[in-house]
């Protein structure tokens, strides 16, 4: 039974981080992020969530992102398709699709 004896804690190895330090001394290591989609045009909203989260959430806060493309998601990367595509609650697939080439975010399909 635990009693508030914190001895076991001497004898548990120290977590590391990818450099080999202490992964609990530093906050924000670098990720690499990879987003998949699979939603086209015949849901706007559910299309532009992984662009969203990719640009505006994951690039803003200095990780690296990719961004995978499969099956229907492949056609938003027509202009005629994006440019006409607005989620809701989320900016528009236009905005989010330039932004994210401006940034060389790299794109699977």
């Amino acid at each position: 039974m635990f009693r508030g004896d914190r001895s076991w804690e001497a004898n548990q190895p120290v977590s590391r981080g990818p450099s080999g330090g202490d992964a609990g001394a530093r906050y924000g290591v670098a990720m690499e992020v990879l987003y998949i989609s699979s939603s086209g045009s015949s849901d706007a909203t559910r299309a532009s969530i992984p662009w969203h989260l990719a640009v505006n959430g994951s690039l803003e806060s200095g990780q690296t992102v990719r961004l995978v493309l499969v099956g229907d998601a492949a056609e938003v990367l027509r202009p005629e398709v994006h440019d006409g595509l607005e989620g809701v609650g989320v900016p528009a697939l236009r905005d989010l699709v330039a932004k994210a080439v401006e940034r060389s975010v790299l794109i699977h399909v």
